[in-house]
């Protein structure tokens, strides 16, 4: 089920960003927390679009995806990507 649903966002996910069919950073990672399976993603902003405009395009993509829980949603700016990395493992 969260496969499906990441495949879903990312078809979103490339529409917004307008990067269908080329090439671009997308890293899903899947965790389970409390029987939960979900992921936590690392995704490469496009040079063309400045962060208040990819966080307003992501952020679009996302809100319209009944299946993603709103209240887990967060989007953060990884200014290094350590930090996400010392979180996931």
């Amino acid at each position: 089920m969260a496969t499906e649903h990441l495949r879903f966002f990312k078809n979103r996910y490339e529409r917004a960003i307008g990067r269908r069919g080329r090439n671009y950073v997308f890293i899903p990672v899947l965790e389970c927390k409390h029987g939960n399976f979900h992921y936590h993603l690392v995704l490469d902003r496009p040079t063309k679009l400045s962060h208040d405009e990819y966080t307003e395009k992501v952020s679009t993509a996302i809100s319209k995806m009944k299946q993603i829980h709103r209240d887990y949603n967060k989007l953060e700016a990884a200014g290094n990507v350590d930090r996400w990395v010392d979180y996931i493992t």
